[in-house]
């Protein structure tokens, strides 16, 4: 993730972040990133899920059709976002861990495929 690109998308939306892992250390890599002021807020949880997307959205009273999952992982980010309701980036990344990989449709009308983080000025 490029601070600037981040920094740019939070002046034109409201941005959140969802991490998993264990939230003492998903705490640390946070603050070590230098990124978490560019966030309104970030949430930790064990495992996203569906039902993970569909708290968060109920919490913030988010429009799922409008509310945006922008990761490199089609298990953990895309396709459980896509299951609630949401719509789908997904950022190509030759270093996401292989557990993570899994089958994205080509095409589908709530997934959005580009090349790199920075590519998302062009979509957003």
């Amino acid at each position: 993730m490029s601070p600037e690109t981040l920094a740019e998308l939070g002046r034109r939306h409201d941005l959140l972040m969802l991490t998993k892992g264990e939230p003492a250390e998903q705490a640390k890599k946070i603050e070590r990133s230098g990124l978490a002021h560019l966030f309104r807020r970030t949430v930790i949880t064990p495992e996203k899920t569906a039902d993970t997307y569909r708290e968060l959205v109920a919490e913030e009273s988010l429009t799922p059709a409008r509310t945006w999952m922008i990761g490199n992982s089609p298990r953990s980010d895309i396709l459980p976002a896509v299951a609630a309701g949401l719509r789908g980036v997904f950022v190509s990344n030759p270093h996401t861990w292989r557990l993570e990989h899994d089958e994205l449709p080509a095409e589908h009308d709530r997934i959005l495929h580009v090349p790199d983080f920075r590519s998302l000025l062009d979509h957003f």
